[in-house]
């Protein structure tokens, strides 16, 4: 399988150097009135004898990027042509600016970071404040919970000896119950004896023994 690939743009009919004269060609023309891809094509096709007709904005990167080059090559040559002194003493300025810029970014950065780092203390010592309240809550709710458990254990044996005092005081009633009725028989047994002994009694008054 074959990758695809970008087919080259159509190669220039004119170099670099071409169209630096073509430039300087256009800039020494009165007629011109601005360095344009147009003014610049008419001037390349005159001097190298060419029959170039560029589409619209076809130049126009290749003209900025040789007018930028040529701007950066005359501001060389002009910073070469200073005294070396200058040079020096201009490197020293830049030296002692470099050297308080870092120092400005660094007391900016120093400062930043005191806030920053009492930012976090006041917010470690927010989330402790939370977790201790947090924690004695849950300590109170344990304690809550637990007398309320011992509480409970406590009405549960009180219940229990309430069951078991009931249960007796039961016990007791039907003891209750059984005596009285026992002693209910005894009074009847004791009545009848009573009258038994008052009949022979009698008896034996009225003279009937001996029927």
């Amino acid at each position: 399988m074959t990758a695809n690939r970008r087919k080259p743009g159509p190669k220039l009919p004119y170099t670099d150097e071409m169209l630096e004269r073509a430039i300087e060609a256009a800039e020494a023309d009165q007629d011109v009135a601005e360095i344009c891809q147009k003014s610049v094509a008419e001037k390349l096709n005159h001097l190298f004898r060419l029959n170039y007709r560029p589409r619209a904005g076809d130049m126009e990167s290749n003209i900025k990027r040789i007018l930028d080059l040529r701007h950066d090559e005359q501001a060389r040559r002009r910073i070469a042509s200073l005294p070396s002194e200058v040079v020096a003493r201009f490197d020293a300025d830049l030296q002692d600016y470099r050297y308080r810029g870092l120092l400005n970014i660094a007391e900016a950065h120093g400062v930043l970071t005191d806030q920053i780092q009492i930012q976090l203390t006041e917010a470690e010592q927010e989330v402790r404040r939370m977790r201790t309240a947090y924690d004695a809550e849950r300590e109170a709710r344990m304690q809550e919970t637990k007398r309320a458990t011992e509480a409970e254990k406590r009405v549960l044996t009180i219940q229990k000896k309430l069951d078991a005092e009931e249960r007796k005081s039961a016990r007791f009633e039907r003891k209750i119950q059984t005596l009285n009725r026992s002693n209910a028989d005894d009074a009847t047994l004791i009545s009848k004896a009573d009258l038994a002994q008052f009949l022979s009694e009698v008896v034996a008054k009225n003279g009937l023994g001996g029927v």
